[in-house]
């Protein structure tokens, strides 16, 4: 996995992605380990899959970032009943938040898409 650089350091991807996923996931205890859960799910899916490492680590970036689009506290405390009014409109915002960082523009599309 390559790493991001930063003015003075190198941040591994994998560990700035999970720290995002981690800081989502603390709004609120209901949906605490979500992220993580999906995203180690996607890996075994991948692996029993065979898929290219690239696809895979695609695959587990969006599944750690799937719903960050959800950002407000109503949504989170509403044990994700955005899912069920309105379940696009997180995707779309989740794909706009990350579509412009390159090391996640492919992941992006897959949480613009993860409800279809």
């Amino acid at each position: 996995m390559r790493p991001y650089a930063t003015l003075e350091s190198q941040i591994p991807l994998l560990d700035l992605i999970m720290c995002l996923s981690q800081a989502v996931d603390l709004v609120s205890p209901a949906v605490a380990r979500h992220h993580k859960q999906v995203a180690y799910i996607a890996f075994m899916f991948g692996t029993e899959l065979r898929l290219p490492m690239r696809q895979r680590n695609n695959l587990v970036f969006a599944a750690a970032l799937h719903d960050i689009g959800a950002l407000s506290l109503e949504e989170r405390l509403g044990a994700m009943s955005f899912e069920l009014e309105e379940p696009f409109q997180h995707c779309e915002l989740g794909y706009q938040l990350i579509k412009d960082f390159e090391p996640l523009s492919d992941a992006a599309k897959l949480v613009r898409y993860h409800h279809v």
